[in-house]
């Protein structure tokens, strides 16, 4: 390719414009007298000679000493003058410089030439690593030659401060997720985006849906959180709220097993997929209430990913639901007890403790293992059922009504949710009994962020009087 024109390439130290001043500065320098004094010469403008050995400057150390420090200091201020006087020149030039490039890469642009542009935006980047408008030139001739990793290498260099960079990442990170199957890359990004900015809505959104969909479950009940605390919560994050050990995607499998072509050893996305599998009916549907939300698919992954991934959560999870609702005391008490410490912060497991000491008919210690899970996870209407029972067999009969009503409301608000096309398609009527039902179990900011979605009119109505 042909080199660019003379006014866009960099001036550099050695080019024949530089070479000619420096050689006129030579010459007019070696003609004006020498600041520094060399051996022989004398230093009438520095008013002291110098020391010719050791003898003399052990009989004039002061004036020795005062003469360079008064040479040093001269140096300091004309050195400083020089680059309070340099600045100035160098940004006028280096804006100079960049609206060159940044007139050519719109030229090529509009002339449809995203080969020049690309070059010509390559070079910018070079001259000027920090040239956000550079990034983006070239990140707009890679995209238009269908070369996605540099779309997404290039706006990778965009600097936060750039106005619009919420958007250029947005991009990124839909190129990232989808086109260039690197969600942990994606990740990061929409992670930058909220360390811009906080309340980044669609950051929030897409990181609660990759952490529900891989079934990182603590983590996206610790990202839909965050995002009520920031303000910035989507609509479906109420349903993956109250579906939080039970949401499964009809495109889960297909998902993570893609992924797995870009991370072939990742342990998440090896169980993702096998616990979709498992659940995946012949006919290609994903049940998730009754026996079927246990196991309906083919069990052969989840089964030997057991012996791989002994203290992975998930797998633990899986086999424990599958044992309690066989009745199988001796498979809980084994799980149970290969467990890591990271399922004292699960509720499946309390639960499932709950379970086992009810069967033993130790049900003190059931009814605080079942409190502890819907402490941990009080949308658990499961835990609620089992917590109900126990209470009840301890005489605590009003405490166990309470117990079994919020169950019964959970359970249906939980059926509701998987009979609704997608887990955005929540109405006025939804929205209203699941913050009628979150007022009650908690926790407080549920209901609080919902209130905001009613009143502020994006479900078309008032928020109800909560007595009502």
């Amino acid at each position: 390719m042909a080199n660019p024109p003379a006014c866009l390439r960099p001036l550099s130290f050695d080019s024949p414009e530089i070479m000619q001043e420096s050689e006129s500065t030579s010459a007019v320098n070696e003609q004006s007298p020498s600041i520094g004094v060399g051996a022989g010469d004398s230093a009438a403008g520095a008013g002291v000679s110098p020391p010719q050995s050791a003898a003399d400057a052990a009989e004039f150390p002061i004036a020795s000493s005062l003469s360079w420090l008064r040479v040093g200091i001269l140096w300091l201020i004309l050195g400083a003058g020089v680059v309070v006087a340099a600045k100035p020149t160098y940004d006028w030039w280096h804006a100079r410089q960049s609206q060159y490039y940044r007139e050519a890469c719109e030229t090529s642009a509009t002339a449809e030439s995203w080969t020049h542009l690309e070059a010509i935006a390559s070079q910018w980047v070079e001259w000027d690593a920090e040239a956000s408008e550079g990034w983006i030139h070239l990140a707009d001739a890679l995209l238009k030659q269908n070369e996605l990793q540099g779309v997404a290498d290039a706006l990778a260099h965009v600097d936060n401060s750039y106005p619009g960079v919420l958007g250029i990442l947005e991009v990124r990170g839909d190129f990232l997720f989808s086109d260039l199957n690197q969600p942990y890359a994606a990740e990061e990004n929409w992670r930058r985006m909220l360390d811009i900015n906080d309340r980044a809505d669609v950051a929030r959104q897409r990181l609660i849906y990759f952490y529900a969909i891989t079934m990182q479950r603590e983590r996206m009940r610790e990202e839909i959180l965050r995002a009520m605390e920031a303000k910035s919560d989507p609509l479906e994050s109420y349903a993956y709220l109250l579906l939080a050990y039970e949401v499964t995607f009809s495109d889960g499998l297909s998902l993570t097993r893609k992924w797995r072509e870009s991370y072939p050893e990742d342990e998440t996305l090896e169980v993702a997929a096998a616990v979709y599998l498992a659940k995946f009916a012949p006919d290609n549907t994903i049940y998730v209430l009754g026996i079927s939300s246990v196991a309906e698919g083919d069990e052969t992954e989840v089964t030997r990913l057991f012996d791989t991934y002994p203290q992975n959560l998930e797998i633990l999870a899986f086999h424990l639901e599958k044992a309690v609702f066989e009745g199988n005391e001796p498979r809980v008490v084994e799980i149970l007890g290969m467990c890591p410490p990271s399922a004292e912060l699960d509720c499946r497991f309390w639960r499932g403790r709950g379970w086992l000491l009810s069967a033993q008919g130790r049900h003190e210690d059931a009814a605080q293992a079942l409190q502890k899970c819907v402490e941990l996870n009080p949308l658990d209407w499961r835990g609620r059922l089992l917590l109900s029972g126990a209470l009840r067999q301890l005489g605590r009969n009003e405490e166990a009504s309470r117990e079994s009503d919020l169950q019964l409301i959970g359970k249906e608000l939980q059926e509701e949710l998987f009979t609704r096309p997608n887990a955005r398609s929540i109405d006025l009527e939804l929205a209203q009994r699941i913050y009628h039902y979150t007022l009650q179990t908690g926790p407080a900011i549920v209901p609080e962020s919902l209130a905001r979605w009613i009143e502020g009119g994006n479900l078309d109505e008032s928020l109800p009087d909560a007595a009502n």
